[in-house]
């Protein structure tokens, strides 16, 4: 059996290699719909490789910490492939060569931790190829992420990684004063994460497939979202089945899918973050290794995306209640681990390409010109500026704007202004009151719940994220307001979680939800969203060969779902075992509902 999970293992390690030499020679016209797909298989074993190796390595007995060590080990390949570019070709060529290398030598020598990341893989490898498969039709891969940023948002935001790419591929020099394509933005003021991730195969396929590629490898980054919400949600104790049912309904979830296909690393950070809460919230003792994976994966996090630094404060609480687990040893180490991995970006905003505090400043000062003072004396200096009650009107609107009562702006895609449907995707897309839609109803059923193991420390990590983000970010105008686009995406995925986990003990209302959910996201964002205009032009002819793609990841979710939402409702609560690390890890046992 072993050998032959190695043969696999191998096999699946060369299928990116031979999709990557296809892409050397330019193919003629569009890339075939069915190759996207291809494409986007390949992307998720490229950047998932380094993860599948580092588990293996090391082993743990919980599925919670293999799980996030394998997230872990996907955005430490990324940052030392920066670094590595950065210093040079070839500095950068050995780190592709030795990571490619060692990572295919480590599955060849160690069982894959296979149990406790199949069903995750499954789900995420599903979600990325429905997305793709959303994102293409309609039009294709040419341009690929200029034609889904004009779709879903009036902006190129999700460009500056591939722009980012482009330019430190052809050499340092380019990536001073501002970054090739956006205007006065510098390289400095956006975290290099997802372009580290994306130079593990971007420089070896031929230019004109590059678009291709980079929202392929974007969506395989993005993605790793599954995998931080499946751990976080065992990690509180969700049982197996509830955990995937939920995370199917998530994947249907319209703002999950925009944010994911339009690949700002936001949802990247949000995977981050929710392993390090997984690995917070985990019970029993902490070791040395658990405090460097913390820490490591709160750094990465701020790698991906500034903003998840909110989300970074709702896993206080999580600390709080296990403090009786740390000491100020393992307090260091964690520090340590995080400081190690940021300092090296830190030292390229002060040295390489300051200030680099732009956005912190936008955010936290509503200051959106570069400015010579600190980020400190510029949002104290902004703080004096205002009255008590500018303050406190402020700090209401960003609350209004995160729930979805304040008026919307217009740097949505115009076209959702003239429907139904597009209305609302305009909501969706910037507030969470109905960023779950169907799935926020089950908040009436928030305290018939409150006796759950998880209940606890999921609102705990919510609430304060949500009262961090609404009270740190400034306020007064659009480009300062707490609206979704700019929010920790880890909340985003917890408030979407939300409605699902409150149902799911409930046969007829979670199987409601899911049919609901399902019509609603079909509609919403496949149906009505294929009329959007690209540059003014039809988005083209639907695709049937896309068409059937989503069809079959759709019904694979939705028939998935059904199954786990009928062997969850006569689950028992998880009980645990100790296992031979000293760590608690959570064992589902079946059983009939206490109520």
């Amino acid at each position: 059996m072993l050998n032959t999970l190695k043969r696999i293992s191998l096999g699946a390690a060369l299928l990116p290699a031979i999709l990557v030499a296809l892409l050397q020679a330019p193919l003629k016209g569009d890339v075939p719909p069915l190759f996207a797909a291809g494409l986007t298989l390949a992307s998720c074993f490229i950047l998932w490789l380094p993860g599948f190796a580092l588990s293996a390595i090391l082993r743990f007995e919980s599925a919670v910490d293999t799980i996030c060590a394998f997230v872990m080990g996907c955005g430490l390949a990324g940052a030392m492939l920066f670094i590595g570019w950065f210093i040079g070709r070839p500095v950068g060529l050995a780190i592709e060569v030795l990571i490619a290398t060692g990572s295919i030598a480590v599955i060849a020598s160690y069982p894959v931790p296979v149990r406790d990341l199949k069903r995750p893989a499954f789900l995420a490898i599903v979600a990325a190829v429905l997305y793709i498969a959303i994102a293409a039709d309609h039009g294709g891969m040419i341009h690929a992420n200029a034609r889904v940023a004009y779709r879903y948002w009036d902006g190129p935001d999700n460009v500056i990684p591939q722009f980012f790419t482009d330019a430190i591929l052809k050499g340092r020099q380019y990536l001073t004063p501002t970054l090739p394509g956006m205007g006065d933005w510098q390289a400095s003021d956006r975290p290099p994460l997802l372009t580290g991730m994306m130079l593990s195969a971007y420089p070896f396929v031929a230019d004109t497939q590059r678009d291709a590629l980079a929202l392929t490898l974007g969506i395989a980054a993005n993605v790793l979202w599954v995998f931080g919400l499946w751990a976080f949600l065992r990690a509180i104790r969700v049982r197996e089945n509830v955990a995937s049912f939920v995370s199917v309904l998530v994947i249907l979830s319209g703002p999950v899918y925009m944010n994911t296909v339009y690949v700002w690393p936001k949802m990247l950070a949000g995977a981050f973050v929710l392993c390090a809460g997984a690995m917070l919230a985990t019970r029993g003792p902490v070791t040395k290794l658990r405090a460097i994976i913390i820490g490591a994966c709160v750094a990465l996090g701020m790698l991906s995306h500034g903003a998840i630094i909110f989300g970074v404060f709702g896993l206080i609480p999580l600390f709080v209640t296990n403090r009786r687990h740390w000491n100020a040893r393992l307090i260091v180490i964690c520090a340590v681990s995080s400081v190690v991995l940021y300092a090296p970006w830190m030292a390229y905003q002060k040295y390489f390409d300051p200030p680099g505090d732009r956005l912190v400043k936008w955010h936290l000062a509503n200051l959106h010109e570069i400015s010579p003072e600190k980020p400190l004396e510029a949002i104290v200096g902004s703080y004096r500026a205002l009255s008590a009650r500018e303050l406190w009107t402020n700090k209401l609107n960003n609350l209004r704007m995160i729930v979805g009562v304040f008026p919307l702006p217009d740097t949505i895609q115009p076209g959702w202004r003239d429907n139904t449907a597009g209305e609302i995707r305009r909501h969706q897309s910037t507030s969470v009151g109905i960023s779950a839609l169907f799935g926020i109803a089950g908040l009436l059923l928030l305290f018939r719940r409150r006796h759950e193991e998880w209940f606890s420390p999921l609102l705990k990590v919510i609430v304060s994220s949500t009262l961090a983000y609404v009270l740190i970010e400034f306020g007064g105008s659009y480009w300062a307001i707490a609206w979704l686009h700019t929010a920790p995406y880890s909340l985003l995925l917890l408030w979407v979680a939300l409605g699902p986990l409150l149902v799911a003990d409930s046969p007829m209302l979670s199987r409601a939800m899911l049919t609901a959910s399902t019509a609603a996201f079909v509609w919403v964002w496949i149906v009505a969203a294929g009329r959007l205009s690209y540059h003014g032009t039809g988005m083209g002819h639907t695709d049937g060969a896309m068409t059937a793609v989503q069809v079959v990841c759709i019904i694979a979710l939705v028939w998935k779902a059904i199954v786990w939402s009928r062997r969850q409702t006569a689950a028992a609560p998880i009980k645990y075992r100790q296992d031979t690390r000293g760590e608690l890890a959570s064992v589902a046992l079946h059983r009939r509902s206490e109520h």
